[in-house]
Order: C-alpha cells, then structure tokens, then sequence
C-alpha cells in the first residue's frame, strides 16, 4: 500500500462527496397551496372573460330583438291602416313569387285572417309573444298571438288563440318579412291509417298525426250516415298539409275544396296558426276534418257544384 494513503470510513465521511445530493436536499419544494391556487386564478380568469362574453352576447341579443320587434310593430300598423307602401317596404325581395302572393294575400283578406275556418278576427292587432333568433343573428321567428271568435254552436260563440310564425331577416337598414327556408318546415312525411293517407311537412307532424286518428273517428259515421257500406275505398283518402303560401286562399274557396275527389289539399298548420290552448286546439282540428269530410261527402253523393248549395251545406253542418 502506497505510503501516501489515507484511510477513511463511513464514520468520519463529511459528505463531501455526494454533491448532487446536498443541491437537492438544498432545492425548496412546491407546496401544493401554492399549485391550488395558481390553477384556481386561472379558472376565475377564464370565468371572467367568460362571464364578460356572455354579458356581451346578451347585449347583443336585447339590441336584435329590439330591432326587430320594431320591424315587426311597423309591418302590423301598415296592415291595420291600409299602407300598401309602408307594408312594401317591409316585404323581402329574396323571393318575387313569394313577394307577390303575400300582397295578393294581404290584399284580399289580411295576413292573419282566417274566415274560411269560420275564424273571425277577434283584434286587429295580434301581441307578439314571442321572438326567436337565428345562430347567425341575421334572421327571426316572431310568433304572433292573434284571438279569433268562432260560432261553436246556434248562437253561442268562443275565442280560440292562434299563434302564427312570422319569419324576420336582415336588410340593409331594417329587418324584412321574409320567406322561411325549407329547413323552417322540415322533410315531408306521410301518416298511413286505414283508408285514410296524411302528407305533411315534418314541423307540424302531432297535428297532423292528431287529424288523421279524427279523420279515422269520423269517416265510418259518414259512411253510416249515408249508408255506404263496407266503408272502404279501391284508393285511400289522401289529405295534403302544404305550406305553400298560396294554399291560404284555398280556404277561402269551398267549393274547390270540396270538389277535391280523393286528394283534399289544405294549408299545414303552421301556415294558418298553431293553436294557442287545448280548446282552441280542438276546434283547430275539428274545423280541418270538416273540410276533408265534406269533400268526401260530395264524392259519395256524386254532388255538383252549387246544386241545392244550401241544402248540401246544411247537410255537411
């Protein structure tokens, strides 16, 4: 062994020689405090600005609707007085075929009457109840809630609520009455019963699967009635809820409808208002049976137009 050596042991061993392990003893750890709240700032940080945009969305929303609860306040006072011009001005030019059937439609009966169903205007000024905004902000459903009066029996009579949607877009300078479009009334679907066949545009499918269970109620008693028997036909009754515009009129012209044969074409319910209560929607649908039930009449009893009209109306009653 070399003379130099020195020994040394574990004993006398200062430490010295593990420097790595004395700078880790020496490093400060990380109380877990202090993580806790530094991911708690972070949170109420991103809470505000959250909070802040959502404020800002609001705001925005509020102007919207106001902007457009004028439009739609505008577009009622030019009906109720008559101005042609000012309810023009108000019309979305998107569509000429469209622009053109609502001034003829407002030109020969208002855009909330309803007569042919019986329903009379109860006031001329429909409350908004309500407006919807579109995802884009560029676009609104506004749902009026027009009252009507309607004959229920010889001399009696009651007021039913009609909800009718109005669709709003963005113009230049104002919101415009517009068209809706096709994803407004859904894809069309058709309800199948016996002998009896609905078509219909899928936003208004429980109305319409409710008027074909009544039609399905009240054929077999027509049949009886008039003492057709077995009740059935080579075809079924087909019943057609379109929401073209233009089916409006159609309520207007009876006898149209009811010489309709196995295809009895009626505005869908949307189109004409949904009904604001469980009575008024009992009456709604009552009043759409009546049609198909009277052209199915007319077909059973081979009637031509306008022979004994008020014999045969008083029959259809």
């Amino acid at each position: 062994m070399p003379a130099d050596f020195h020994w040394v042991t574990d004993d006398e061993s200062t430490g010295e020689s593990a420097p790595d392990a004395a700078r880790s003893e020496r490093r400060p750890a990380r109380s877990p405090t202090r993580i806790a709240l530094g991911f708690l700032l972070l949170a109420a940080v991103a809470a505000i600005v959250y909070w802040q945009g959502r404020q800002q969305v609001r705001r925005t929303e509020n102007q919207v609707r106001q902007e457009v609860q004028a439009s739609a306040e505008i577009l009622q006072q030019a009906l109720n007085e008559g101005d042609d011009e000012l309810m023009v001005s108000f019309l979305s030019g998107r569509d000429d075929d469209w622009s053109d059937l609502q001034r003829d439609l407002i030109a020969d009966q208002g855009l909330f009457d309803r007569i042919g169903l019986g329903f009379g205007l109860k006031n001329a000024q429909p409350q908004i109840e309500d407006i919807h905004l579109g995802a884009d902000l560029r676009s609104a459903e506004v749902t009026f809630r027009q009252p009507y009066h309607v004959d229920v029996s010889r001399g009696l009579t009651d007021t039913i609520h009609l909800e009718q949607t109005v669709v709003f877009r963005r113009g230049n300078d104002r919101w415009l009455y517009s068209p809706p479009d096709e994803g407004f009334w859904g894809r069309v679907e058709t309800a199948v019963g016996h002998g009896v066949r609905v078509t219909y545009p899928a936003r208004d499918a429980l109305l319409a699967e409710e008027l074909l269970a009544l039609l399905e109620a009240k054929l077999p008693a027509v049949c009886r009635l008039l003492s057709v028997q077995p009740c059935q036909w080579s075809t079924p009754l087909s019943v057609r809820l379109t929401p073209e515009t233009q089916a409006l009129a159609l309520l207007s012209d009876s006898d149209a409808i009811l010489e309709s044969g196995r295809t009895v074409r009626l505005p869908t319910f949307t189109l004409v208002g949904l009904p604001g209560n469980e009575a008024s929607r009992q009456i709604l649908l009552d009043r759409y049976a009546a049609q198909v039930v009277g052209a199915v009449i007319v077909e059973m009893v081979d009637w031509q137009c306008c022979r004994q009209g008020l014999l045969f109306r008083a029959l259809l009653d």
